[in-house]
């Protein structure tokens, strides 16, 4: 019993030690995220016939060395490619298209390609897209365990449901925080998959407890 205490009070410990680090990083310097949700700029280069993504990358590569750099195709007809990356030069631009127009035998004049600056995109603007059915989804779990478990006591049961998820949630994003993953559409992804484990194994501990409840009346029957 003292080692099950011992245990739980160590895990509380690393939680609370995993949150407080979390918290200063996260307010110190802020979270990790991928190209296109820092603030960065973009180019668009019209190259006017079909181009492959490892030769601009090749080039992107030699310009731009050391730097995130993301190539994406602009219209279906694959002949427009927009690069984006941390920061674009007036010498690195007309490398760049320098380059281009040797590679592919066209002639773009570096002075007519803007350069965009595109704003940072704040983490909960990347979640905003799912928080609605996120929250909807949630709802109506929490209605059905405070049905399912009402023998359990049903607000105990949606209270310390939701301190799971919430917890769950809060250590999930300390480690973003401390590790500097780049935060983007993998992430995102972890933090749902955490929400369904966090999820699991609160309904496992009381679908125990329940079983157990109804073993105990059964007997004084």
């Amino acid at each position: 019993m003292k080692q099950i205490k011992k245990s739980k009070l160590t895990q509380i410990l690393l939680i609370v030690l995993v949150l407080v680090m979390g918290l200063i990083l996260a307010l110190t310097k802020g979270f990790n995220k991928e190209l296109k949700y820092k603030e960065h700029q973009e180019i668009k280069l019209e190259i006017g016939k079909e181009y492959k993504k490892t030769d601009i990358k090749e080039i992107t590569n030699e310009i731009f060395d050391g730097q995130d750099v993301v190539i994406q195709d602009v219209d279906e007809y694959g002949d427009t490619v927009l690069i984006s990356t941390n920061n674009i030069t007036d010498e690195q631009k007309t490398n760049l298209v320098n380059k281009i127009n040797e590679k592919y035998q066209i002639a773009l004049a570096a002075d007519s390609q803007e350069i965009q600056t595109i704003p940072q995109t704040r983490i909960i603007d990347i979640l905003n897209h799912y928080l609605l059915a996120f929250g909807v989804s949630s709802i109506i779990i929490l209605v059905y365990m405070a049905i399912r478990y009402r023998k359990l006591n049903a607000l105990k049961v949606i209270f310390k449901t939701v301190l799971a998820l919430v917890v769950t949630e809060a250590v999930l994003f300390a480690i973003f925080a401390i590790t500097q993953i780049p935060f983007g559409k993998y992430t995102v992804a972890l933090v749902f998959i955490a929400y369904v484990f966090a999820l699991a194994v609160i309904v496992n501990k009381f679908e125990n407890k329940l079983t157990k409840l109804k073993l105990e009346e059964k007997k004084q029957k």
